[in-house]
C-alpha cells in the first residue's frame, strides 16, 4: 500500500511541477507580450506623434523628407522605427477609383520594392465588390505573402505605397503627382499642373507664407472640372503618417505598424483616425 501511495505521490508532484512550469511559461510569455506592447506604445506615442516636426527638413523648404529611420534600444530590446508621410505615397486607394484591379496590380508590382506579388484579384468576389467602397484596410490585401516569406515584406513594399494618404502632396515627386492625378485629369492637365507649381514655388510664397494648391491651380488655368479634381486630389499640408516598428528578438523578428491618417472633410477640416496592426 505504501509503495501505491508514494507511486500515487510522485506522480501528483509531477503534474504539479509540470503546471508550474508552464505557468511559468506562460507568464514570462505575458511578460515579453506587455513588454513590446509597452515599447510599441511609447515609441509610436513619442514619435507618430511629433511626425511632422520630426519629418521637417533642416533646411525648411515646401515639403518635409519623405521617410526618417531610427535605430535605438528600449528595455532590452532592439528596435528600427521608420517614421513615413503617407502624403508622399501612391495611394492604392485612390488608384481603385479610377483604375481597374488588374492595372493596380501593375501599378504595384512597379512601384513595390518587395519581391512578394499584387494579390488583389485572388481577393473572394465579395471582398473585392465592398473593397471599392470602404478601400483596402491592411497590408495582408495587397500582398500574397509566400512560403519563406514573413511580415518584413510588408515593411520594404510599403515604402512607396500606402492605404491611407487620401490625398498626394503638392510638391511631391513628379513621378507620383502624375501617377495620383494623370488618371483623372489627363497628361495634359497634369504637365501643366507641375510646370505651374514650379513657377509659383520659384516666384515665391503666397501672402500666406506658402505655396498653395488653388495658387497653383489658378496660375495652371485648369478647367472647372479639373480645379474640382486637383482640389480634392492634392494638398499643399502632410497630414497622414506611418510608424513601422520592427522588435528584433534573437532570430525572430516582431512587426507592427500605426498609422496616424488625416481624412479631410471638407472646408479644409480634417478628422484624425488611427489604425493599428501587428503581425
Amino acid at each position: 500500500m505504501s509503495v501505491v501511495a508514494l507511486a500515487i505521490g510522485v506522480v501528483v508532484l509531477t503534474s504539479i511541477a509540470g503546471l508550474s512550469h508552464n505557468r511559468l511559461s506562460q507568464v514570462r510569455l505575458s511578460a515579453a507580450e506587455l513588454q513590446d506592447r509597452w515599447g510599441s506604445h511609447s515609441c509610436q506615442q513619442m514619435l507618430l506623434r511629433d511626425a511632422g516636426r520630426l519629418l521637417q527638413q533642416e533646411e525648411g523648404g515646401l515639403i518635409g523628407k519623405a521617410e526618417r529611420e531610427f535605430r535605438f534600444e528600449l528595455a532590452g530590446q532592439r528596435m528600427f522605427a521608420r517614421l513615413a508621410d503617407e502624403n508622399q505615397k501612391l495611394d492604392l486607394n485612390l488608384m481603385l477609383r479610377a483604375k481597374s484591379v488588374s492595372e493596380v496590380e501593375r501599378v504595384i508590382d512597379q512601384w513595390s520594392t518587395t519581391e512578394l506579388r499584387a494579390g488583389l484579384s485572388l481577393l473572394p468576389e465579395a471582398n473585392r465588390r465592398s473593397r471599392t467602397e470602404d478601400g483596402l484596410e491592411c497590408w495582408d490585401q495587397v500582398w500574397l505573402l509566400l512560403p519563406g516569406y514573413d511580415t518584413q515584406e510588408f515593411v520594404i513594399g510599403s515604402r512607396r505605397l500606402t492605404l491611407w494618404g487620401n490625398r498626394v502632396h503638392l510638391f511631391a515627386d513628379d513621378k507620383l503627382v502624375r501617377e495620383t492625378v494623370g488618371k483623372w485629369v489627363g497628361p495634359l492637365a497634369v504637365e501643366r499642373l507641375l510646370q505651374a507649381r514650379n513657377e509659383v514655388a520659384a516666384g515665391g510664397a503666397s501672402a500666406n507664407g506658402s505655396v498653395t494648391v488653388q495658387d497653383v491651380v489658378q496660375r495652371a488655368d485648369l478647367n472647372e472640372r479639373d480645379r474640382g479634381i486637383v482640389t480634392n486630389l492634392v494638398t499643399q499640408r502632410s497630414v497622414s503618417y506611418s510608424l513601422w516598428l520592427s522588435l528584433v528578438e534573437g532570430s525572430r523578428t516582431r512587426s507592427s505598424l500605426c498609422v496616424r491618417e488625416g481624412v479631410p472633410v471638407g472646408n479644409d477640416q480634417i478628422v484624425e483616425r488611427i489604425h493599428g496592426f501587428r503581425w
